[in-house]
């Protein structure tokens, strides 16, 4: 028998005879099923309206951007928002969504939220309404609720600190206390839980330091993505045409991360009515987006990129000028001062015309670029 005192000693596992899990998504290589997951985004970027199309497809069903081939798992789902009147917000903006798709909810598939205001009966007591705030205190009827309902797939809470009670989100421990009973939530009653949260306004921090207040924000929740609109677009001022990013900034176990990008279309559902300018629907491009979640919100970054796509347009004209080129050597003449992606879209930009070179034996052997 070990005289080493029972307070002194540690509880190990062996990992080796841990079971093997396979990773469960919800949507692949971006959100995480049965755990918690954030969207970081600024303000006015769309992030409620992206909430509202998660909330369709997992009702209505239907196919991921980029995966049309996976069919997604269809649940209830529980949307929970203090800024939204569901009324005047939520509902119509579902409502735009089913006219627009033609998918209204499968099988018994339900959309639920959870008033402002909950009534609690304490034993022996007057009803008590409060504000549902906290939810620790909250947990164990939102457990009732969704053994009751069955089959609840999401819950999107916006914003996510809305409802941690008295957690302030710039400290640490009662942050990260917070998240963690989410994730452990999530992982119980095996459902999703996607939150929103803003960024900072500090341009010179990286993407992950963006989001507002603790570090917990980056390190708890299992995926993180952020939204924004695209830096190309800020001179825009039609809403339609501004395109929004939705960037990896975290994803544990994700293969093929792609980023996304998505516009903000108008679809019409009060035909007719005093007040019908359109509801926004998110319609995303068929195509990733080929930007990280630094490029899209480190405006130093973003300038570095350009300054180094004008030197490589510049000297890429100059040397097309004395002549055509082969690939070959412009890419040993570029080797030393110009990344050669960067090389190739100031090809693009000139419009260059490329050539194949003649074959040997009917293989390609290069390619000549000139300019038009």
């Amino acid at each position: 028998m070990s005289n080493v005192p029972w307070e002194d000693t540690l509880v190990v596992a062996d990992i080796l005879k841990e079971p093997l899990e396979e990773i469960q998504w919800y949507w692949v290589d971006r959100f995480r099923a049965n755990s918690l997951n954030l969207i970081s985004g600024q303000r006015d970027g769309g992030k409620s309206t992206l909430l509202m199309y998660l909330a369709h497809k997992t009702l209505c069903g239907g196919t991921w951007p980029l995966l049309p081939d996976e069919p997604i798992k269809t649940g209830s789902v529980i949307y929970m928002a203090t800024e939204d009147v569901m009324s005047e917000d939520a509902r119509p903006k579902f409502e735009a969504l089913r006219l627009d798709t033609g998918r209204g909810p499968l099988d018994d598939n339900k959309f639920l939220t959870i008033p402002k205001v909950v009534r609690s009966f304490e034993s022996g007591a007057e009803p008590i309404d409060q504000a549902f705030r906290d939810w620790k205190q909250h947990k164990k009827k939102l457990e009732n609720l969704i053994s009751e309902i069955g089959n609840v797939r999401l819950i999107l809470l916006d914003p996510i600190i809305s409802f941690g009670g008295d957690v302030k989100g710039n400290e640490e421990k009662s942050t990260r206390d917070y998240l963690e009973m989410l994730l452990s939530f999530a992982q119980e009653n095996k459902v999703t839980i996607i939150g929103t949260r803003h960024v900072n306004k500090d341009e010179k921090q990286s993407a992950e330091q963006r989001t507002m207040g603790s570090s917990s924000w980056q390190d708890v929740p299992r995926a993180v993505w952020m939204l924004a609109k695209h830096p190309d677009d800020a001179h825009l001022t039609d809403p339609q045409k501004i395109r929004r990013t939705l960037t990896l900034s975290k994803c544990n176990r994700a293969v093929y991360p792609t980023n996304l990008q998505f516009k903000l279309r108008s679809v019409s559902i009060f035909k007719g009515g005093k007040d019908d300018r359109g509801l926004p629907v998110c319609d995303f491009d068929s195509k990733p987006l080929k930007m990280t979640a630094n490029e899209v919100f480190d405006i130093d970054a973003r300038k570095r990129k350009a300054e180094s796509l004008s030197k490589a347009h510049d000297w890429l004209k100059d040397v097309l000028t004395d002549g055509p080129r082969t690939v070959i050597d412009l890419k040993k003449m570029a080797k030393n001062n110009h990344a050669w992606g960067t090389v190739e879209k100031a090809a693009q930009k000139l419009g260059f015309i490329s050539n194949e070179l003649p074959r040997v034996s009917g293989k390609v052997t290069g390619y000549i670029w000139r300019l038009p």
